[in-house]
């Protein structure tokens, strides 16, 4: 990865976070990373666990979310996902699967909170 590259997505990711507390959820985890994969955020407002998907771009996007999520990685998030949860049981809870899309485009910054990006398949 480039290095304009890899500064833009960690610009994104400290807006999603921004934005995310701003929002009145608590940061869990930050680039939780297992054998399986990484999952960017993970995030909790007290009843519900949020396992984010962080995607910037320094254009507009096409608002398909399946863009963002393709199954390749639907099913690596998810397995991700059962790792964290099992490592950590005592924040089991409801959880759900979303993205954040951040708009960087010549200093001006544009976060988008998709709530249930996808819904799990593996995951019951």
């Amino acid at each position: 990865m480039s290095f304009w590259r890899r500064a833009l997505g960690n610009r994104g990711e400290r807006a999603a976070v921004r934005y995310l507390r701003k929002s009145g959820w608590k940061i869990v985890a930050q680039n939780f990373r297992c054998p399986a994969g990484e999952i960017d955020i993970i995030i909790d407002n007290g009843t519900t666990l949020a396992f984010v998907e962080v995607r910037t771009r320094s254009g507009e996007f096409d608002g398909d979310v399946g863009s963002v999520f393709p199954s390749s990685k639907r099913r690596q998030v998810e397995q991700v996902a059962r790792v964290w949860l099992s490592d950590h049981p005592n924040l089991a809870r409801a959880f759900r699967f979303d993205a954040v899309l951040i708009h960087d485009k010549e200093g001006r910054t544009q976060v988008q909170h998709i709530e249930e990006a996808f819904r799990p398949q593996r995951l019951k």
